[in-house]
């Protein structure tokens, strides 16, 4: 049953480039309201290229929460991001980064409910 302010997407564009040095790939997606949000995914190398990276997106952002998954052994596996664009003068933007071992995705929106919503089409390995 969906949210009382989550709207249908509508997969817009689908593509490849380079993000962080490496192949990527990405999707637009836009809400009934023209609302839009992209989501690049790709792999990184190792874990410090991870937090390297990490710490770049989120550079001008404020960290609203932070959510971790761990295995049986109690070992991080993946982990969600959320942050708000800390000097919004004109209009809001959000990002949400997951990650899940080395594998990423990176979602950007003026909007955190349609962001929330490209994060919940995920399924993570």
């Amino acid at each position: 049953m969906a949210k009382p302010d989550e709207q249908h997407l509508i997969l817009k564009t689908i593509g490849n480039g380079r993000l962080v040095g490496h192949v990527a790939a990405f999707r637009i997606y836009s809400a009934a309201d023209e609302t839009e949000a992209s989501v690049w995914y790709g792999a990184l190398k190792s874990n410090e290229e991870a937090k390297r990276v990490g710490k770049e997106w989120l550079k001008g952002y404020k960290i609203t929460s932070k959510n971790e998954a761990r295995d049986q052994s109690g070992r991080m596996i993946g982990r969600r991001i959320v942050a708000q664009r800390k000097s919004s003068k004109s209009e809001n933007e959000f990002l949400v980064i997951r990650r899940y071992g080395l594998d990423y995705w990176l979602i950007r929106s003026a909007s955190l409910t349609v962001a929330m919503q490209v994060d919940e089409l995920i399924v993570a390995p």
